[in-house]
């Protein structure tokens, strides 16, 4: 089974340690790039565009997942969470529906503290009995969507059943429906000592 059927079909997400082989990109791209606040986005903290390695990301994406994919415009920026923007989020467990997530962490956390408190964490919704948005092309929908909502910063509705640390060079691969959230807390506050990441979110073509 390839790993992109996998993760659709199975209650599993993807780890790669030492996902780049040499991150000397991301020094000069730190150093020659600007960043700045994303406007009308649930996304809390900095972005900047992508670095000039993305196409060859991209194309390794393809070959892990044995898919051919779609990528946003957007797909492969570096994202920045500094300390003061925690708990800026629109919503915070939530679903992103039809797409497969590819998260790189790009930083250590700081020294001596647990790297799990700035992870990915995965979640099953109580009332639900769901780990996932699984649409059902009706009304129910509609419903499904209204509940998590609602419940999207309401902890005693959810029940966490995966934290991914957070850890340098470390990707995150896994379905955009399971209900997830990144953590509740950041730090550093720039993009030489904060949270930083970069996202990929394709699609099948």
């Amino acid at each position: 089974m390839q790993l992109y059927q996998q993760l659709c079909s199975e209650d599993y997400v993807h780890v790669i340690d030492d996902f780049y082989h040499d991150l000397t990109w991301l020094d000069t791209h730190l150093k020659d790039t600007a960043f700045r606040s994303i406007a009308d986005a649930n996304y809390a903290g900095l972005q900047s565009v992508a670095p000039m390695t993305v196409n060859a990301t991209q194309e390794r994406i393809e070959l892990i997942l044995g898919e051919k994919l779609s990528f946003l415009p957007s797909d492969g920026v570096i994202r920045v969470q500094r300390k003061m923007d925690e708990n800026q989020q629109k919503t915070f467990i939530h679903f992103d529906l039809n797409r497969i997530n590819v998260l790189i962490y790009l930083s250590d956390p700081p020294a001596k503290e647990n790297s799990e408190i700035y992870g990915t964490h995965f979640y099953q919704h109580l009332s639900l009995k769901k780990k996932r948005f699984i649409s059902l092309n009706s009304s129910k929908d509609d419903f499904q969507r209204k509940i998590v909502y609602e419940d999207t910063r309401d902890f005693t509705a959810w029940n966490k059943w995966l934290t991914v640390p957070f850890k340098r060079n470390r990707a995150v691969i896994f379905d955009g429906n399971f209900y997830h959230s990144t953590s509740l807390h950041f730090f550093g506050d720039g993009p030489d000592n904060a949270r930083l990441t970069q996202n990929f979110f394709p699609r099948k073509q």
